[in-house]
């Protein structure tokens, strides 16, 4: 992976929150949670996900195959309707995930630490 300038609009497309734990460990609970924060938003599965804001983008060899910009566009809808919505291009967001799949994976925490050192 190439990763993004920090600062850059790419990087804001990219998540600051991870979340990873086991079915039924309150993940669904802590990303409920979250996505009630006006300053959070969370990713958006594609082509065949299943379930909302579990991306299994780095437990599934298939995805993740296809690279960063495939990760960075579950984060470009939240990005992209931000400004236009409330007006205030100055405010921080925080964009995140969760997926309970990512405590088994045996490659998921490299995969982790090369995209985000």
């Amino acid at each position: 992976f190439e990763r993004p300038a920090a600062g850059s609009d790419l990087r804001r497309q990219l998540p600051t929150v991870i979340g990873i734990g086991a079915a039924k460990s309150g993940t669904s609970a802590m990303s409920s949670y979250l996505t009630k924060h006006p300053d959070y938003r969370g990713g958006k599965a594609l082509n065949g996900n299943c379930c909302g804001d579990e991306l299994y983008f780095f437990s599934n060899d298939k995805h993740f195959s296809k690279g960063l910009d495939f990760y960075r566009q579950m984060f470009a809808h939240t990005a992209a309707a931000d400004g236009a919505a409330d007006g205030d291009a100055a405010r921080e967001l925080v964009f995140g995930e969760k997926t309970p799949q990512y405590a088994f994976h045996p490659l998921v925490p490299y995969r982790i630490k090369a995209l985000f050192p």
